[in-house]
């Protein structure tokens, strides 16, 4: 299966499936039924080795956001009145 069709695959699912949009939103935490089966498809035999909790990904938080500039512009002289 290519990478594009599987894309298309989860854009489709965010339109229709609430569970997966909310956790792509950061809004729900548990790995939605989508992931779990296809991690488990993924794994194949060996999937049972592995717990719904295991198959949690740890998520870094966002970076912060930045309000103000990080760094200030010069300001433009004016070579006559500096004479």
């Amino acid at each position: 299966r290519n990478d594009l069709a599987a894309l298309r695959e989860v854009l489709e699912r965010l339109r229709t499936d609430s569970e997966l949009l909310a956790f792509h939103e950061g809004r729900r935490e548990a790995l939605p039924a989508y992931y779990r089966w296809r991690y488990r498809e993924k794994l194949g035999p060996y999937a049972e080795l592995i717990s719904d909790e295991e198959m949690k990904p740890v998520v870094d938080p966002p970076p912060p956001v930045i309000t103000q500039p990080l760094v200030q512009a010069p300001v433009a002289r004016d070579s006559a009145a500096s004479v």
